[in-house]
């Protein structure tokens, strides 16, 4: 079995209300141990059946 290797970063995140009804979660972050930054967003889909 082999092993990953360690990494270290940072992130920030938090959650707003996306404006028809659902909730929007968004994080932004940063490698420490190596070159790389990055962002993502997950927005709640409504109003589906």
């Amino acid at each position: 079995m082999s092993s990953a290797p360690s990494v270290d970063g940072r992130r920030f995140a938090g959650v707003s209300n996306s404006g028809d009804g659902g909730m929007r979660s968004h994080e932004t972050w940063a490698w420490e141990s190596r070159p790389g930054i990055g962002a993502s967003v997950v927005e709640e889909v409504t109003g589906r059946t």
